[in-house]
């Protein structure tokens, strides 16, 4: 029995002193570590000054024209850098465009062609621009053409931004809503309120076109939505195009006045135009 009795105390005491030396080691920790620290410091040091004077060296057996070679070989590098990031965010900004106008759902008797913005005139940057398909793709004059829109303002990834104005075998020359030779049947639906294109309106500060001939008996919101006519043979009804923005006071020169005329805001973004999409008759 005493024998057993100091066979436990012995496996106790060999339990108990290293745990209590673990304790002991851990509660001065920090303690031991600047202990260290300043001991090893001395001997730490010499190599710490050796690394720098090695890598200051390398630099100071550098002649003007090595470093300002090598400052130039950086300066191109981060250019590169730079322009290869903007071609990046341009490919993404492309990407979403096109998912966007990829959810163009079908519409029945009519096909798609999807096409690129290839030339746009400076001197008519709002009115009109040209793609890359024509007559060999289908491509008919007065066919509505379509891009994407501006998210801030429209409900739909796609907007009408014209229409087909000439054609040629491999290209074609586009109209905007905001031209004045543009013109198609317009409907309000929450009015339930044909109407036809203006054209555009001379803003400085916006892009507006023009609602004429409507009914002077109706009171339009600003903001009630404008799409396609669904009356138009050639055109797909109920496409999103703009929005009222306001009723014009008098009207436009030369109209008579027993209609009313508004103005209104385009989805399309007429500003970025890069894709386009036809939509032309089967």
């Amino acid at each position: 029995m005493n024998f057993v009795k100091k066979y436990i105390a012995e496996l106790s005491l060999a339990f108990l002193v290293p745990l209590a030396l673990l304790i002991l080691v851990l509660s001065f920790r920090p303690a031991l570590q600047r202990i260290f620290s300043d001991f090893m410091s001395p001997f730490l040091f010499p190599l710490i000054m050796v690394d720098n004077g090695i890598s200051t060296s390398s630099f100071a057996t550098l002649s003007k024209r090595q470093l300002a070679a090598n400052l130039d070989a950086a300066n191109a590098e981060l250019m590169r850098l730079r322009l290869e990031n903007s071609e990046l965010k341009r490919l993404l900004s492309e990407n979403g465009e096109l998912r966007r106008m990829l959810s163009l759902p079908p519409r029945d008797g009519f096909r798609c062609k999807f096409a690129k913005i290839s030339v746009r005139d400076p001197l008519f940057w709002l009115e009109a621009f040209t793609i890359d398909i024509g007559e060999d793709e289908g491509v008919h004059a007065g066919d509505i053409v379509l891009s994407t829109s501006v998210k801030s303002i429209s409900p739909h990834p796609y907007a009408v931004v014209g229409r087909i104005h000439s054609t040629s075998k491999n290209s074609s020359e586009v109209r905007t809503i905001l031209d004045r030779n543009c013109r198609f049947g317009l409907f309000i639906s929450e009015e339930f309120a044909p109407a036809i294109l203006g054209g555009g309106i001379p803003d400085p500060s916006d892009e507006l076109f023009r609602v004429d001939y409507l009914p002077r008996n109706v009171q339009f919101k600003p903001g009630i939505e404008i799409v396609t006519s669904p009356l138009s043979p050639t055109i797909p009804p109920f496409l999103p195009v703009g929005r009222v923005a306001a009723t014009l006071k008098t009207p436009p020169p030369g109209m008579p006045d027993s209609y009313q005329f508004l103005s209104a805001m385009p989805y399309a973004d007429f500003r970025t135009l890069r894709f386009a999409i036809v939509m032309t008759k089967k």
